[in-house]
C-alpha cells in the first residue's frame, strides 16, 4: 500500500528556496548589489575611491531596505509603485456632499422630533 500525502494549496505561504527569501527578494537583492559593484567598480571608475564607496554603498544600503523593510506589510518597491498609481491614475471626485450631509441631519433631526412627539403622546395616553 502506498502512502499519500495531499499538500495543502490555499495556504497564503510564498516559497523561500534562496537562504530564506523569497525569489522576488532574492532577484532584487541580486540585481541590486550587481547594479551596486558594476557602480562601483566601473561605471564610476573616474570618481576617487571615497566618492565611489558612498554611491555604492547608498544603492547598496537602498536595495537591502527594499528586500527586508515591509511596513505596512509591503515591501518598499510595492510601495514605491503604489505611490506611482496613486499619483498618475484616475480619482474620483465628488461634489454636493455639504448639501447631501445637511439634508441627512436635517432628515435625522425630523426623524428625532417625530420620535419624541410620539413618545409624548405615547406617555399622556397613558396616564388618562
Amino acid at each position: 500500500m502506498a502512502l499519500e500525502h495531499e499538500v495543502p494549496t490555499h495556504l497564503e505561504i510564498e516559497d523561500k528556496p534562496f537562504f530564506g527569501l523569497t525569489m522576488p527578494q532574492f532577484i532584487t537583492l541580486f540585481v541590486g548589489l550587481a547594479v551596486a559593484a558594476i557602480l562601483y567598480n566601473y561605471a564610476l571608475a573616474w570618481l576617487p575611491l571615497g566618492v565611489r564607496l558612498i554611491i555604492s554603498g547608498l544603492v547598496g544600503l537602498v536595495v537591502l531596505l527594499s528586500v527586508f523593510i515591509k511596513p505596512g506589510g509591503l515591501s518598499l518597491s510595492e510601495w514605491l509603485l503604489e505611490r506611482i498609481q496613486f499619483y498618475f491614475g484616475v480619482h474620483l471626485a465628488v461634489f454636493g456632499l455639504r448639501e447631501m450631509r445637511e439634508e441627512m441631519e436635517l432628515e435625522a433631526v425630523t426623524v428625532y422630533a417625530q420620535t419624541q412627539e410620539l413618545t409624548y403622546n405615547f406617555r399622556s395616553t397613558r396616564n388618562d
